[in-house]
This record gives C-alpha cells, structure tokens and sequence, in this order.
C-alpha cells in the first residue's frame, strides 16, 4: 500500500523524495563563509613578566546604552572582566570594577564631545580610569575611531553600544541556509570579538599606545575578525606607561617616562603609524607635563590625609585573629595587606582558601565581602556576605 502511494506523495512534494544538491551546496558555501567570517581569538602574544596592582575604573551607562543593552550593568562588568583576563596576562595588571554609575546624558553626541563631556564630569581623582558607554551607530562602522575615543595617556575613555540589530539583520539575508543556531553563535561571536577589541584599543591609548600599521594588531584604526592581540611595540609602550601609573605618586618621575616612550618610538618607527608617530613625538612633552601636575595632585590629596593612609596600612586587630591558626593568620593578614594596598584579585587568591574553610570565621567572611564590595565577582566571596549576616546574627556563643 505504502509503495503505491509513493509516487503521488512525490508528485505532491515534487523535490521532497530527492536529494537537492544545489541546496546542500549553497549550505555548505555559507558555512565556509562563516567560517571566515567568525573572529580570530583575542591572545597575549608575550606574558608580562611580573604582577602589579590592578587598575581600578569607574563606568559610566548612558540612557540609550541601558536601552540598547539588556542589562547592561551585567553585561559591563563582564565586559571587563574578558579585558581583565587579558591584561593580566599581557600588562601583569587586571581591571577592577569600582562603581557602575548612570551617566544621564541628555543628548548622545559625536564620540568625541561625549569623551569631552565625561572628561568635565569625572576628573578621575580616585580611580585609575573612567569609562563612559553610550548608544550605537545606527550603521555597521569599522573605524575604531566611530566606535570608541580615548584620551591618549590619560584617564579617561568613551565606547559605544555594539549595533547587535544591524549584524543581526546582515546575518539574516546572507546566511539563509544556515541553522538558527549557528547564525545566533556567529552573531554572538563576531559582537563579543568587537566589544573586546574596541575597549582594548581604547585602553592602549590611555597608557600611551598609538595606531599600528599591523591590521592584524590591537592598535590598528579600523576594526576587522583578524584583530588577535598587542604588537610588541604596542606593548612596549604600554608596559612602560603602566609602570609610572601604578606606582605610588612620589615614586613617579614623568621625564623618565618620556624618555621610554620616546625610545620605543624612534627604535621601532616602522610599527607606527606615520602622523600618529610624529603627532606623539611632537607632543610628548605636554603629555607628560600633564601626567606629572596630576601626579602632584594626587600626592597633595595622599599628604592631607595622613590619619586615613595610616589606618588602612593598620595590621588586622588580634581580636580578628581569635580562632585562626597559625597558618591562616598569616594568610589573613597577606590577604588583608593586599586588600589596604589596592590588589583586589591578589588579595582573593591569597584569601580564597580560607574562605571556603572557615565559613564559621566572621572576620574571614567580612574581608572576603569588602572584596565583592571594591569590585571582586568571584561568586564564593559574594556568599561571603551572606554568611558574614548569618555569623553577625548568631547569639554570643553559639
């Protein structure tokens, strides 16, 4: 029965009861053209040698960035925390988030007098670095210059929302044969890869990097899938920007800091981009008076405040030593001198142990909370807080 039926079910679905080779190979082509489509891997090249304190920022979220980013606090942090991860690798330094604040824009300007705009609003006195992110470009743009701008070897930076509707339709029409799935990953894909390289690119400028001529490189203008990672001359200037920014502000001497930079420039010309070079060159002398009348400042706010400097450098009190041993206490008090000296993420790796171990412990849930609270999203130190209540609101004794 079936068998006699075959032939008019055929004649109903005319191509259903054959194979279409023509669809199977446009099929395949698509997939090759994803393929080549989806970004390169952001990757540390060469590995900073040591550690230094992590680089504390300040984000600012305009109204059309909270409207175009679902939770865009979230997805902030996260953003973050993927640059961290490469920093820390790269410069020995990671990121901190310190505050997450509404940026109430009333109108969304040109990337350039938005930067403006929160440079007048923030002067960055007590993080390393602000950031502002505000709404998208209502087209696909691949000048980095469009998509985010920074103050070079300074403080602050601007970034703007990804264009997730405009990629997404583009998918749409021109991956047809493509599952949903896979054209969801590459969208997913191609707009992590973008945001990563566009914070990245606005972070170098900060710490004194230029435009490359590597199209391939962090630093070069214009945005594209094969950007993967810092050119060492990139991060010769970088490396040599951070080392006088985290140093503390009577240790920072800026004319040293110009005669690094200025001989990575003339020893490795050919990386550069010509008029960025010499824009640099010409104006590393005012860049660098800059960074020395903020360095002074910084130093005047440090000496007015002696009493609360000399508090925070305070060895923890013997009474939140009771009940650790010998051996937590030392690694209470390391995690509690990282802590007072800014190094959130060395202060959790030396801490982190205990806090699993000693959930019963108030003072090792407290300091495990106070990182959460300065930025830290480990998830165990999060439940710190929660058990930080719980040990509070215990009878005495029990």
């Amino acid at each position: 029965m079936l068998s006699r039926a075959l032939p008019s079910l055929c004649a109903l679905a005319l191509s259903g009861c054959f194979y279409n080779s023509a669809w199977h190979q446009q099929a395949v082509s698509e997939r090759r053209v994803a393929e080549s489509a989806t970004p390169e891997r952001v990757e540390v090249a060469t590995r900073a040698e040591r550690r230094r304190r992590p680089l504390r920022l300040r984000a600012y979220i305009s109204p059309r960035y909270r409207g175009e980013v679902s939770g865009a606090m979230a997805h902030v942090e996260d953003l973050v925390d993927r640059a961290s991860e490469l920093t820390e690798e790269a410069l020995g330094a990671g990121l901190v988030v310190a505050e997450v604040v509404r940026w109430e824009l009333d109108a969304e300007e040109e990337i350039g007098a938005s930067l403006d705009r929160l440079q007048a609003l923030d002067p960055a006195e007590d993080v390393d670095l602000v950031v502002g992110f505000v709404g998208s470009l209502a087209m696909v743009e691949t000048s980095i210059e469009q998509l985010g701008r920074a103050q070079l070897l300074g403080r602050h930076m601007v970034m703007r929302a990804p264009n997730d509707a405009v990629e997404g339709r583009a998918i749409e029409r021109s991956f047809s044969r493509l599952s949903r799935e896979e054209k969801l990953r590459l969208r997913r894909r191609r707009k992590d890869h973008r945001e990563l390289v566009v914070f990245l690119h606005e972070l170098g400028h900060t710490l004194g990097a230029i435009h490359v001529r590597d199209p391939g490189a962090l630093m070069h203008a214009r945005y594209s899938e094969d950007v993967d990672t810092f050119s060492s001359p990139t991060l010769a200037l970088i490396r040599a920007t951070l080392e006088e920014r985290v140093a503390p502000p009577e240790e920072r001497d800026p004319q040293r800091l110009a005669e690094s930079l200025r001989a990575v420039l003339e020893t490795q010309e050919i990386a550069f981009h010509p008029s960025d070079h010499a824009q640099m060159l010409e104006g590393l002398e005012g860049w660098v008076a800059a960074m020395a009348q903020a360095s002074a400042a910084e130093a005047s706010r440090a000496a007015e405040a002696p009493a609360a400097a000399s508090t925070a450098a305070e060895p923890p009190p013997a009474s939140a030593l009771a009940g650790l041993d010998e051996e937590e206490a030392r690694r209470f008090r390391a995690a509690k001198a990282l802590a007072d000296g800014g190094d959130v993420r060395g202060a959790w790796d030396a801490l982190a142990p205990l806090v699993e171990a000693r959930t019963d412990h108030y003072a090792v849930q407290e300091l495990a909370c106070e990182l959460t609270m300065s930025g830290l999203r480990a998830h165990p130190a999060r439940e710190a807080c929660q058990r930080m209540v719980e040990l509070a609101t215990q009878p005495s004794g029990s």
